[in-house]
Formats: structure tokens, sequence, C-alpha cells
């Protein structure tokens, strides 16, 4: 038999490794996962490995072999540091605050709400829920449906004090119901109203647009290190989804959980997002396209919600940094003028929540959660409801 060459082992191997790589690279599925691991320690172990047989067969002397030999473990010992770093995972410290503890991966919306304990203990299904707040369909009343984030959704406040808790207690016509999920994107809110109004008799749908990340968020499939879903365009006007499905074991979940990216990588959030759309093959949209899938997903809501013979309200929540005289977040982080841009420019009806704020005359700063730019407290819910009130009687004749 023909004996190998020393430069088919040396190329092989890691040839073999960054194959495996690539597999895990490409699919995220779980033997691929399972695929990486194996190849890269088979990679870090490769290299001290050929030193070692190099020593105990004496074609490495002196002084620089030991040194070429340190420098390398030093290497793998880092590696290997670095690996273990990622599958430890990290220890969150959820906020007394947050009601979201029944969200869990979905094939199809990234993350949906799942049953919690009294509502099964009530004897109801999934299927026949609606929001985060499992919120049941009255079939005898037509409805006002509420979609949102977890602004919408009331994170920070009991439920009895959020918006459209408050809202759903003043108007008397209409069963007002709250389709809202923290995390959500404007992607999100016409998936999950194409599975959820069905359930519904819609007078008016009122979608919530964050100005703080809604328009970021309707192009990435990486989150701040959760996997969410995106469209792509197709054709003159259609959309896709970018991934079909979102495996409940995925990639961007995994590792931005790890010790490393949530212990010390997370204090660098531009920096860590791209690493993270770089290790996971994560998809980004550019300028234009994402504005354009922006638009088409707006319009396609729009389409949805007259389809069901109701009225659509847009309702642009301002971030509180939106109020204030920062020139770089005016310039460089705000999408509030551009969604003002894009709202306007389409025909929608819209509510421009940040200018009933300053009509008010009430501080912007005393409406939000302190140290919180994106959550109203429990006065700035109360505002919300009382216009959102004042608006559908105004416009739609609800009361």
């Amino acid at each position: 038999m023909r004996k190998r060459s020393g430069t088919t082992w040396t190329l092989g191997v890691p040839a073999a490794t960054i194959v495996a790589f690539a597999v895990a690279h490409q699919t995220f599925a779980l033997p691929s996962v399972i695929a990486l691991l194996v190849g890269l320690a088979g990679l870090v172990g490769y290299f001290p490995g050929l030193l070692y047989l190099g020593f105990r067969s004496g074609r490495l002397r002196g002084l620089a072999g030991k040194l070429a030999l340190a420098g390398v473990s030093a290497f793998v010992g880092l590696i290997a540091a670095v690996l273990v770093l990622v599958c430890m995972r990290g220890e969150f410290h959820r906020d007394e605050r947050d009601r979201t503890s029944n969200l869990a991966p979905h094939p199809t919306l990234g993350h949906a709400p799942t049953m919690m304990p009294w509502a099964e203990a009530a004897g109801l299904k999934l299927e026949d829920t609606v929001g985060q707040n499992l919120e049941t369909v009255d079939p005898a009343r037509a409805q006002v449906v509420v979609i949102g984030d977890s602004v919408l959704y009331g994170w920070g406040v009991d439920k009895e004090q959020a918006a459209v808790s408050i809202l759903a207690q003043e108007i008397r016509d209409l069963q007002v119901l709250n389709f809202s999920v923290s995390g959500y994107s404007p992607t999100q809110y016409l998936l999950y109203l194409r599975e959820k109004l069905p359930l519904t008799r819609p007078k008016v749908v009122v979608v919530g647009i964050f100005s703080g990340n809604d328009y970021q968020s309707a192009g990435v499939t990486n989150w701040n290190g959760h996997a969410t879903v995106m469209f792509v365009p197709e054709g003159k006007d259609d959309l896709v989804l970018w991934r079909d499905h979102t495996p409940r074991f995925n990639c961007i979940d995994f590792v931005s959980s790890s010790v490393l990216f949530y212990r010390y990588l997370w204090s660098w959030p531009d920096f860590t997002n791209r690493l993270l759309d770089l290790l996971c093959n994560a998809g980004r949209l550019d300028e234009p396209e994402h504005e354009e899938v922006l638009r088409r997903i707006l319009r396609k809501t729009e389409d949805l919600v007259r389809a069901h013979g109701a009225r659509l309200l847009y309702v642009l929540l301002p971030d509180k940094n939106d109020f204030g005289s920062d020139s770089f977040y005016a310039l460089e982080l705000s999408k509030e003028k551009k969604l003002k841009e894009i709202l306007t420019s389409e025909g929608y009806d819209v509510l421009w929540f940040g200018d009933e704020v300053i009509a008010s005359g009430i501080p912007a700063e005393s409406l939000y959660i302190p140290g919180d730019s994106a959550h109203f407290n429990v006065a700035g819910n109360r505002l919300l409801a009382e216009v959102l009130r004042r608006t559908l009687a105004e416009r739609y004749s609800i009361r």
C-alpha cells in the first residue's frame, strides 16, 4: 500500500474540518452543530498532535521547538476556552416586571405565545387564544384588534395598567383584543394577523409601529441575539420568507445565550450582532431593499385587514429619544422621520402619538419607565389609552 504523504495529512484534516464547519454554517440543524464542534475539536487537536509526534521522533530539537509547542498549546487553550464558553449557557435574570415567560420558539413566527398553567386549568386551547395575554374571542361581539410589540403588550406594568386593557374597559360597543407579543416586528404582525384574524369579526385593526426598532427589525433574521423571521421581495409587489422555518434549535439563540456572548460580548451590541450574523449566516437586508420590504409589509397588512371587512389604523409610537435634543441619535439612529415619510407617502390612516404627547404638555420623560426609552409607565399607558379611545370615537364612531 502506498504510504500517505505528510502533505496529504497536513492539508486533509484541516480541509475536512472546514467542510464540517461550512455544513453547520449553512444548515444549523443539530447534527451539523455536533459536526461543527467535533470538527473544531479535531482542528485544534491536530497540530499539537503533529508537534508531539515530532518531539517523540526527535525531529524537533532545542529551544525553537519548545517555543513552538508552547505557542501552539496557548492557542489551543484559548480556542478550547472559547468553545467551552460558547457551550455554557448564560444565566438570565428576569426582571420582576416582565410578564413574558410564556414565549417559545415557533417555526414560522420565530417565537410565539405558549400556554400558561392558569389557561390550561381553565380548559383553554392555544389555538383559540390570541396575543401574549392568551385572550379569548367573544363570538357574540365584533372586535377592535390591537397588535404591536412589547410597547402595546404593556411591558413593565401590570396587565390591568396596560393601554389596551384600559381601552377595553372604556369601549362599550366592541370587544377590544390585544394581539401584541413582545419582540415582534412588522413582519410578525402580518404573519400573526394572518393566523389569528380569522377568529374575529374585526371592525378596526390597530397596528402599533415603534420608532425605536420596528424599521430595523423588519430587515434582519438576527434581532439582538434572537432568531426571527424576515421577508424578501419577490416580483413586483410580493413577499416571501427568507427562510421557510426557524428550527427550535438554531445557531443564533444557541450562540447568543452562551456565557461568552451573554456575559462578555453584549457590552458591544453592534459588534456582537455583526459577529452573530457572520457565525450563523444570518440574513440582513441592505437599502433600498430594506425599505421596500417594509413598504410591502404595510401594504399586505392593509390588504389583509380590508379582506376581513375592517378599517386599519397605524399608530406611530415614539422612542423617548425622539423627544430629545441628541443630534447623533436624530441623525444616525432615529427612524421616526423615515417611518413618518413611509406612512404618509403610502396614504394610511395614522395616529402620530408623539405629536399627541407634545400637544398634551406632559413632559415625555415622565411617561416612560425610568432607564427605559421604549416602554411607557402607568401614566404613559393611561395617556395612550385616552388618545386611542378619542381617535377611535372621532374617526370610526366607536365608543
